[in-house]
């Protein structure tokens, strides 16, 4: 079983705060260690280098959502009940646990072009199994019956993904009180559109 040395998981921990605030870009040396209470050299110790730190606030930032969003979600059946505890729970994820200002996983993407390649491929993967989570929902909700065959998951995913960046920007920009509601109200309109289309087949 692996193990994480104390003051590491606390400067990963403030790293990823700073990430969820100002980015990858402001992830610098110095402000990590000003907010951990470590030393530049103290911090050394413990990364390799700056890619090796942003690569660890992934990490962190998706044992998170996996301990909060997923594990939350996996307590629900199967299915389109499953599908809809999964997305509930990912829209505000990051404010829902603690992290003080937007989804880390989106501002690293906002960011993307300035990040090393190594960071870039594993934002992509943690991302990437993510949306293959959901997909995977949206497949066992085909299977049983709950939507209709001709539903693509893939596509039915990419849809589920844009209305959750449009909740993340009106979110951040505070351009809606109803954020929320119309958020899972343009969720279950896709549920009942491949339910409708279940329906008539």
């Amino acid at each position: 079983m692996k193990t994480t040395h104390p003051t590491k998981a606390r400067i990963v921990q403030r790293a990823l705060k700073i990430a969820s605030a100002r980015g990858m870009q402001g992830v610098t040396i110095g402000a990590v260690a000003q907010a951990a209470k470590v030393s530049k050299s103290g911090l050394f110790s413990h990364f390799k280098s700056k890619q090796s730190m942003q690569i660890e606030i992934l990490d962190a930032a998706r044992d998170l959502f996996g301990a909060n969003v997923l594990a939350q979600a996996n307590t629900a059946p199967e299915g389109i009940a499953r599908l809809r505890a999964m997305f509930e729970g990912w829209l505000g994820w990051a404010r829902k646990n603690g992290l003080p200002g937007a989804c880390p996983f989106v501002v690293a993407a906002s960011e993307v072009s300035n990040l090393p390649a190594p960071v870039r491929r594993h934002l992509i993967d943690v991302q990437d199994r993510w949306l293959e989570s959901l997909a995977g929902q949206v497949g066992v909700a085909v299977r049983l019956g709950e939507l209709a065959r001709t539903v693509v998951p893939r596509q039915f995913t990419f849809q589920l993904l844009g209305i959750y960046l449009a909740h993340h920007w009106h979110s951040l920009l505070k351009t809606d009180p109803d954020v929320n509601a119309r958020a899972m109200a343009a969720f279950e309109d896709l549920i009942r559109s491949g339910s409708l289309r279940r329906a008539a087949a």
